[in-house]
């Protein structure tokens, strides 16, 4: 297993492991998301790959405040139902936290929904804390 950093061909199994964490997407949908997030210099996403077929895949961004130290934001980490509790997670987390200290972030940090608590155990058992419950408001610009 290595864990590398996302390329474009990459986009079918990205979609296949975000439709897993219940999040409808299709391969074109991702290549074309995929293609603008490796541009940006606040992005990465890494990826767990075993063989030819990715098990997993984390994607952080640099959340840059004016009110606070930056913090990596993890926008989204799943690893395929099929290869959990093999140590893929943390080893995505690591690489994602490694970026992260060499990008001047002074943590990370995740939001995680009410209802996922087997993610919640995930990332107490890695040191992170709760801060706080919140709501979280959308508004479509359609």
């Amino acid at each position: 297993m290595i864990i590398r950093e996302v390329i474009p061909d990459d986009a079918d199994d990205i979609a296949r492991l975000s439709q897993q964490l219940g999040y409808k997407c299709s391969g074109r949908d991702t290549s074309r998301r995929l293609k603008d997030l490796m541009k940006s210099e606040y992005d990465r996403i890494f990826a767990a790959v075993d063989g030819d077929r990715i098990q997993g895949y984390i994607h952080v961004n640099i959340h840059r405040y004016l009110y606070f130290d930056s913090l990596l934001n993890i926008m989204g980490i799943v690893v395929d139902k099929d290869a959990r509790d093999r140590g893929i997670g943390t080893r995505l987390l690591a690489r994602a936290e490694e970026f992260g200290r060499s990008a001047g972030c002074s943590g990370i940090r995740a939001n995680s929904g009410s209802d996922r608590l087997n993610a919640h155990e995930f990332y107490r058992k890695r040191g992170f804390n709760s801060e706080k419950d919140q709501k979280r408001f959308v508004k479509p610009f359609h």
